[in-house]
């Protein structure tokens, strides 16, 4: 087994949380979901070019400890968890990652 880089990115901020969400079986991921330590935001970013889609600043001054991305009743949700247990959701556009 080896490992091959596809692509890099320097990001602004610590990652926190990261999610690669495997929305359809049959399909490879084209999003990942990445929450950041300082500026407690959420992006998703495309790939495998790893270019930002969309960004969210999080409410208060929590940040986000857990991300996941899921599909429930053919709807895309991004799922945060902060660090004082609140747990915000979103729902994901399928066609540009945009929530």
């Amino acid at each position: 087994m080896t490992i091959a880089e596809v692509a890099n990115v320097t990001l602004q901020d610590e990652v926190a949380c990261i999610d690669i969400g495997t929305i359809e079986e049959s399909q490879d991921s084209t999003i990942i979901a990445v929450g950041f330590w300082k500026h407690h935001r959420i992006a998703l970013y495309s790939l495998p070019a790893l270019l930002e889609v969309t960004c969210e600043n999080m409410p208060g001054d929590m940040l986000p400890r857990s991300i996941m991305m899921t599909k429930l009743e053919n709807t895309i949700y991004l799922m945060v968890a902060l660090g004082d247990g609140t747990l915000y959701y979103y729902r994901v556009d399928r066609e540009n990652g945009k929530r």
